[in-house]
């Protein structure tokens, strides 16, 4: 499911420049169909990078919202081969926040997952101690 809507896409674009990259047949219309391989696209780059941390699927959030907003337009943008600076800053700044340590403000019923390198051992948990392997 993707976390925005073609109508949060005509937030940030005109109708004329959604037609203009999904539009292929020039039939004058917004291809949906496009869109919304967009949208899935979007959605599950952010999957990519945030499952790890969080419960997928993520809540609805203005910053998830917006995330995939800058994603979508790259991907729309980029079946056109015609990147805009803008375009391309924008999915790069949004790279760089999924790949940091930041925290997605997700609602406090969606605690971020532990990830196995967040789990720390104790000497005594672990399978070959120091312990166990002594006289090996």
């Amino acid at each position: 499911m993707p976390y925005c809507t073609q109508s949060d896409l005509l937030n940030q674009l005109t109708q004329a420049e959604l037609i203009q990259l999904t539009d292929d047949d020039a039939t004058g219309a917004v291809d949906t169909a496009k869109v919304d391989s967009a949208l899935n696209a979007a959605s599950a780059t952010i999957d990519a990078y945030a499952g790890a941390r969080y419960t997928l699927p993520l809540q609805s959030s203005e910053k998830i919202k917006q995330l995939c907003i800058d994603l979508a337009i790259y991907e729309l943008e980029k079946r056109r081969r015609r990147l805009r600076d803008a375009t391309v800053a924008a999915r790069d700044a949004a790279l760089a926040f999924a790949r940091g340590r930041a925290v997605l403000d997700q609602p406090a019923g969606a605690p971020a997952q532990q990830s196995e390198a967040d789990v720390k051992k104790t000497q005594q948990d672990r399978t070959f101690s120091d312990e166990k392997l002594e006289g090996f």
